[in-house]
């Protein structure tokens, strides 16, 4: 069978995930004769003219009937269960095999179902929506629920993915379109763009397709805005939407592009040229990029909003540096390091050492010295990764100029004078 599938003989798809793993398709050109019928330039005559055609079909159909249901594609790009059997209706399809149709056009990304409850401005039913038919422009409750400025206590943060052609691939956002739609409880589309509000109210999404001068879709920024502190939601949603675009891409081998993610200072700001950061391996670490700051930041946040903007910020320094300079300032690190505030615990929770590591710390009634050095000795021992998760950590008990001797190698004191704000004197990272 895989054989037969992989030469086009048969359609077949294995997946006990879905219901389409019942059926195989052995004509495909018979598939795409019924592809054809529902999905065509003449998609919308097709739903308002008695032609030869559908004639028949549309017989026990009102012209007042098909005249909402074309009302309903042309401004939703959504079709009543009803008007696509109309469409197929040549071919005799009892139910059975146009649900098998239907569940073949969704695993093809060219439709996903809407299920309209009675409450709303549409006839209670079961539709099928088509990115490729929604209107170009962008809806107004877009400018209601998704201000351009972000509203007081939320945050925004952004990805983009930029194409190396200069043009996106023909069909790739759609694909997303349909792929995204059982992560949103409800949303609002347009030809170019989604607005969404996540399961579990974990915030909204934005992915809209950027333009150029002459109209082209060049790249997708994919945005999601939180209540401020749900870092975890900002993480998952990104995440998320990362995974369906990647997952997307692998239908266009030959297309390549890279990620950037945009300086959440520059966008909380509103700076019209936001700073954007290439991504290299996303979310491999602990923290996401979310709180990245940029030099375009420096003077336009206040001091007690987030911390102070350092040259390390910009430019990340390698995990295998920070070891370096640990291994090198070991015996200053010993004397400095606070661990009475809490950076065991935030160890732990980053995995960094286990519940029966930190009573080995502390075995024998060691020290507090005697703790931190063997501490040290066994971060010394620890994988790459764990490193940026150690500065993670010392963020969080508010010992910034730990991290500065990690990532530089010397004291915090030139950069923090340029400043004027002094390591004790920090504001506690968020």
């Amino acid at each position: 069978m895989y054989y037969l599938q992989l030469t086009g003989v048969v359609i077949y798809h294995s997946d006990r995930r879905s219901e389409l793993h019942k059926y195989i398709f052995h004509n495909p050109h018979w598939i795409l004769s019924v592809f054809g019928h529902v999905f065509n330039h003449n998609f919308h005559d097709n739903c308002t003219k008695f032609d030869s055609d559908n004639r028949k079909a549309f017989a026990g159909y009102s012209n007042n009937t098909r005249k909402i249901w074309h009302r309903y594609l042309k401004e939703n790009g959504l079709m009543k269960d009803e008007l696509l059997k109309c469409l197929v209706y040549k071919f005799n399809l009892d139910e059975s095999m146009f649900e098998a149709v239907m569940l073949l056009l969704q695993k093809f990304d060219i439709c996903y179902v809407v299920l309209i409850e009675k409450d709303t401005f549409l006839p209670a039913g079961r539709y099928y929506r088509f990115p490729f038919l929604l209107p170009k422009d962008q809806l107004g409750i877009v400018e209601t629920e998704w201000p351009e400025k972000c509203p007081r206590g939320f945050k925004e943060f952004q990805l983009v993915q930029q194409f190396v052609h200069p043009m996106l691939p023909c069909g790739l956002f759609e694909k997303i379109s349909v792929r995204i739609n059982g992560f949103l409880d409800h949303r609002f589309d347009w030809r170019t763009g989604i607005l969404g509000f996540c399961n579990n109210s974990q915030g909204k999404i934005l992915i809209t397709c950027i333009k150029d001068e002459n109209d082209r879709q060049l790249n997708i920024k994919f945005a999601t805005r939180v209540e401020e502190g749900n870092q975890v939601d900002a993480r998952s949603n990104l995440m998320t939407l990362y995974l369906c675009s990647q997952e997307c891409c692998r239908h266009y081998p030959g297309v390549a592009s890279w990620w950037h993610h945009v300086c959440a200072h520059c966008l909380k700001m509103s700076v019209q040229n936001p700073h954007t950061f290439e991504i290299q391996h996303i979310f491999l670490s602990q923290e996401p990029p979310l709180t990245v700051r940029c030099i375009n930041s420096i003077g336009m946040l206040a001091i007690e909003e987030v911390a102070p903007v350092r040259k390390s910020d910009v430019c990340s320094v390698p995990n295998s540096q920070i070891k370096k300079n640990l291994e090198a300032r070991r015996c200053d690190l010993v004397k400095d390091i606070d661990i009475s505030s809490g950076l065991l615990n935030e160890l732990r929770s980053l995995s960094v050492i286990t519940c029966e590591v930190e009573e080995e710390l502390k075995a024998g009634g060691a020290s507090e010295s005697k703790q931190k050095e063997r501490l040290l000795d066994r971060l010394l021992k620890r994988p790459l990764n764990d490193m940026a998760k150690f500065c993670q950590a010392l963020e969080k008990t508010n010992q910034m100029h730990i991290v500065t001797i990690l990532e530089s190698g010397h004291q915090y004191n030139e950069e923090d004078e340029d400043i004027g704000v002094s390591p004790s004197k920090r504001p506690k990272m968020q």
